[in-house]
């Protein structure tokens, strides 16, 4: 890429294009330290991709999965029990989970409710991606609100790996 020219500094747009495999840092490494947790946004076994997301009787479904006591609560963060006690956080609280771009300083955040579970990895935090902005009825935010389409976060090949660290806090 030297030899024709191309200037080092505007390789991000080509790093991901390389014959061999070749590992780089993800750019969500570079999140300030208390930006901990990962996030990830696990797939609700009832739909599929965006299809079924649209489909009312299947939205109110997964919210009272998520709160039969309450099927209006709208999308949860699920983090460790251990993490929750450690911050202050109690089961149904409601919380911040915020995200940044380490490479523009953009900070987005999203005020949800927590579940504590002990089946998730004490620095992840889980929300399920098929519900809100998207949904039909749009009740709740959703992870897709956190993450960063931009450079250092999509690769060439649009193979769609959003990777961003969080904090969380309460609201």
């Amino acid at each position: 890429m030297k030899e024709m020219g191309l200037d080092e500094n505007k390789w991000i747009y080509v790093k991901d294009y390389f014959p061999v495999p070749l590992w780089r840092q993800p750019t969500m490494e570079k999140s300030p330290s208390d930006y901990s947790f990962y996030l990830i946004d696990p797939k609700m076994i009832e739909y599929k991709q965006t299809r079924s997301a649209w489909i009312p009787i299947m939205d109110d479904m997964a919210h009272y999965q998520h709160d039969p006591d309450n099927p209006t609560v709208g999308q949860v963060a699920i983090i460790s029990r251990r993490i929750g006690k450690s911050l202050g956080i109690s089961d149904g609280d409601e919380i911040y989970v915020e995200s940044i771009n380490p490479l523009t300083g953009e900070v987005r955040r999203v005020k949800v409710r927590d579940s504590l579970a002990e089946y998730v990895r004490p620095d992840c935090v889980l929300m399920f991606h098929h519900l809100g902005d998207w949904a039909g009825t749009k009740r709740e935010p959703s992870p897709n609100m956190l993450c960063f389409a931009s450079e250092g976060f999509v690769a060439m090949t649009q193979d769609q790996s959003f990777q961003v660290k969080v904090k969380i806090y309460k609201a």
